[in-house]
This record gives C-alpha cells, sequence and structure tokens, in this order.
C-alpha cells in the first residue's frame, strides 16, 4: 500500500507528496461526482448500476441543503444530490465510519425526496423514483459463514417486497456497495463495474494509470483526481478534508483499542478478587479462567456489533489473549457451532 508523504516546499511548507487524492474524503468524492463539470463521471458509475432500460443521459445537481443534517452524522457522509433528465432522483453517498442504525438512517434520508415532489393543489400522487446509493467503507451485511456465498457479494440492490417476496413498490431502490469486500485484482476485473470499484478503492494507491484502466471515462477521472492539477485553495481543501478523514477513522478506532484494553483489566481484576476471597489457589485459578472465557465472549460480542470479519475477530483476540491461544479457539469453535444451528 502506499504511504502518503509530504515534501518540502519554498518557504519550509510542506505539501502532499501523492499523485491522486482519496476518494474517501469529503473533497475527493464530491471532486470527482459532485462537480457538474465532472458529472459524466457521476453518470457513467450510475449507469453501471442501475438496469439497461434505466439508462441516465444527463443529471441536475441538486442543493444538498435541502436535505437535513443531523449534527455529526455529516463528518462521515457526503452526500451527492441530483436527478436525471427523467426526473429520477438520487442520492450517493460515501459511508466510512460504521453506525448501529445505519440502516435505519438511510430508509429515513430516503423519504425526503418523496416529500419534496408533494405538489400543491390538485395532485393524483404520482411519484417520481428514488435512489439511493452507498458506498461503505465497512461491513453492513455481515461476515459470512462458510459456504454461504450470496453474503460474499459486496452489491446489494434492495427493494419493497411483500410476503411472497415479489415487489411492492419499483420506485425506492437502495443500492448498498460494500468496498471492504471487494477483493479482485487488476486480472480479476470482468466489467465495468469491476473496474469503477477498483479505482475507487485504490485510486489514492496509484503513482500511474493501470493498462486496465486505459479507457477514456476513467483517464478522465484520473485527470480530474491528479492532485498536482489543484489550484493552492484546491490543495489546501483537499489536505483539510484528509485530516478530518484521518482523525475521523483514528477516533473509532482508538475508542475501539480502549474498550476492549479496559474490558481487559477489568475482568483481570474481577478474576483476581474473586480468587482471592476464594482464598484458595484453585480458586483463584478457575476465577481467572471463567472471567477470562466471559471477557473473550464479550470481545467477540463487542466486535461482531462493529461488524468485524471472522479473521479480524480471531487476529485481535491473539493479539489480546496471547496466553490464552488454546481458549480463544475452543470458544470460537462452540460461537460458530452455535451461530450454525
Amino acid at each position: 500500500m502506499k504511504t502518503i508523504k509530504t515534501k518540502q516546499k519554498k518557504g519550509g511548507t510542506q505539501m502532499l507528496d501523492i499523485t491522486y487524492i482519496s476518494p474517501f474524503t469529503d473533497f475527493g468524492f464530491k471532486k470527482l461526482f459532485g462537480q457538474d463539470a465532472n458529472k459524466a463521471l457521476l453518470i457513467d458509475f450510475l449507469n453501471e448500476l442501475l438496469p439497461i432500460p434505466h439508462r441516465i443521459q444527463d443529471i441536475q445537481f441538486k442543493n444538498t441543503e435541502q436535505l437535513p443534517e443531523f449534527g455529526q452524522d455529516r463528518n462521515s457522509i457526503f452526500d451527492i444530490f441530483c436527478k436525471d433528465e427523467k426526473g429520477s432522483e438520487f442520492i450517493v453517498e460515501m459511508q466510512n465510519g460504521y453506525q448501529k442504525f445505519f440502516k435505519d438512517r438511510t430508509v429515513l434520508y430516503s423519504t425526503f425526496p418523496l416529500q419534496q415532489q408533494m405538489v400543491r393543489g390538485q395532485w393524483d400522487y404520482q411519484l417520481k423514483p428514488v435512489y439511493c446509493v452507498a458506498l461503505l467503507g465497512f461491513t453492513l451485511f455481515g461476515e459470512p459463514d462458510e459456504g454461504e456465498e450470496i453474503y460474499k457479494e459486496y452489491l446489494h440492490v434492495v427493494k419493497l417486497k411483500d410476503e411472497r417476496n415479489e415487489i411492492f413498490y419499483e420506485k425506492l431502490t437502495y443500492i448498498f456497495i460494500e468496498l471492504e469486500k471487494f477483493t479482485k485484482t487488476e486480472q480479476d476485473l470482468e466489467s465495468k463495474f469491476d473496474k469503477w470499484l477498483y479505482f475507487l478503492k485504490y485510486l489514492a494507491e496509484f503513482d500511474e494509470i493501470p493498462s486496465i484502466l486505459n479507457e477514456k471515462i476513467f483517464t478522465e477521472a484520473f485527470r480530474v483526481a491528479t492532485f498536482y492539477n489543484f489550484t493552492k485553495e484546491e490543495r489546501n481543501a483537499y489536505e483539510r478534508s484528509l485530516k478530518a478523514f484521518r482523525d475521523n477513522i483514528n477516533v473509532i478506532r482508538t475508542s475501539l483499542e480502549d474498550g476492549l484494553k479496559k474490558g481487559f483489566r477489568k475482568g483481570m481484576d474481577r478474576g483476581l478478587k474473586q480468587g482471592l476471597e476464594q482464598g484458595l489457589e484453585q480458586g483463584l485459578e478457575q476465577g481467572l479462567i471463567l472471567e477470562r472465557a466471559r471477557n473473550i465472549k464479550k470481545t467477540i460480542s463487542i466486535l461482531r456489533d462493529v461488524r468485524f470479519s471472522n479473521s479480524q475477530i480471531q487476529e485481535k483476540l491473539y493479539q489480546n489473549y496471547a496466553d490464552s491461544i488454546d481458549m480463544v479457539d475452543e470458544i470460537l469453535l462452540q460461537e460458530t457451532i452455535q451461530r450454525k444451528t
């Protein structure tokens, strides 16, 4: 993975030593997909998501201030609000940090474009389609059990359905793209949609345009994302946006690490106290073992709540309980059996 460095400029100041910007930042995402001059990029990307009959010819950006803001929610969600030439409306967003009620938030957010279509006076309630497209930097649909291929998919198209699994309402569509699950290499890319996801996930790591992306639309996207093409004001804006992105990720990671460490220390203290109260060496050992097992199970539950994969959970447990590897493996095995039954 490419490391972002800085280099010295005249006057002693520094600037980022990068080739392309990250689309995971507010500035980068909107630079690529949220400007009228670059709307061909968004049109091409959306057309790879939609069925052929719904191909977009043109789009018009709408003011995102028409969508309500919810405090700190805006620190990690970067919306683009637009409509096509047929009146269909699109909310396109990049969500980097995990939110426990993200599905609820997405459903709530999708109601505002619908409400804005209301017409005063006589109206037959006919609505234009609304699409909510979310590119996710975390796993929303959980970690798949071995053999459950459907949960290994990184693209999820969700519609309202009835008890017979038939679509109840065709005009409201949620599209979730889990970039964390997209693991294809350059040699594995099959479709143009694959290429778009490969471009977005690894853009900031490229030093030059990969041969597989040497197409007109991607060449233009790389041009738009080239850091040294920016004005001084744009470079400064990107650096601020990049800092905010890093700070947000670090806050999430630090909170998780602190929680795990506090839980570990608390468990050790409780286990020691339990053993001492019994006054026997055996009681101390059993107390520590039982408390250690409880803490391991609690840690697993916490990591699953923040959508860690099975392999990530195992790695984290090995780090925090290095002297109890056998116990970790046994508990993970029992937990896996319980989940499958």
